[in-house]
């Protein structure tokens, strides 16, 4: 079985499924693929986890969970800004750092979308880690996933009344007829991992 997704995802929450799954099914062999790039499967038995559904039309795409972001800036970068983002007007002027390429950051109300920014990153790092690190360091603005927002970190939430809306993470794999038993095992074991979780 080949896997295939994001580091701190599978740090988060599939290490020990694979860990077991290996102790469990001895015969089955893994490669496991740690990625920030969006992927499509090549083959039936590849599984990737994935935010983006973009080209992924003829797959199954199982959802997993959903992630709550928010706007965060340093103290140091919030300072060096006036002391106050609070406003469209205001996030549209920063300096951002992006996981992507995309010039448009869709800004949400609660659940309504107000608005479409144009923005165009300073820094684009297609790792959340990464991301996070940046923005630690003074160099902008960045949608982050509260998930991973922990208090020891230098960062301070901004326009908390905005937020470019949730996103949900998906188990992406080719439609097949019959699955391999292996691959079915593994699917059932992630899903049920991200269950737990939520």
């Amino acid at each position: 079985i080949r896997l295939v997704m994001p580091s701190r995802f599978y740090n988060d929450l599939v290490d020990k499924v694979v860990e077991d799954y290996i102790k469990t099914y001895p015969k089955v062999t893994i490669d496991l693929l740690l990625s920030q790039v969006n992927s499509i499967p090549e083959t039936d038995r590849d599984l990737v986890v994935t935010f983006d559904l973009d080209g992924l039309d003829d797959m199954i795409a199982r959802p997993l969970f959903k992630v709550e972001h928010a706007f965060f800036v340093s103290p140091e970068y919030l300072a060096q800004a006036g002391g106050n983002i609070e406003t469209l007007q205001d996030l549209a002027k920063q300096d951002w750092v992006a996981s992507t390429h995309t010039t448009q950051v869709p800004i949400y109300q609660q659940d309504k979308l107000v608005d479409m920014l144009n923005c165009k990153p300073r820094l684009v790092v297609n790792d959340i880690t990464a991301v996070i690190k940046a923005v630690e360091n003074g160099l902008g603005i960045a949608s982050i996933p509260l998930r991973h927002v922990k208090p020891e970190l230098n960062l301070v939430r901004v326009a908390p009344s905005y937020s470019r809306g949730d996103r949900e993470a998906y188990l992406v794999y080719r439609q097949r007829n019959y699955q391999p038993k292996a691959l079915t095992l593994m699917v059932e074991a992630i899903l049920q991992a991200s269950e737990e979780r939520n």
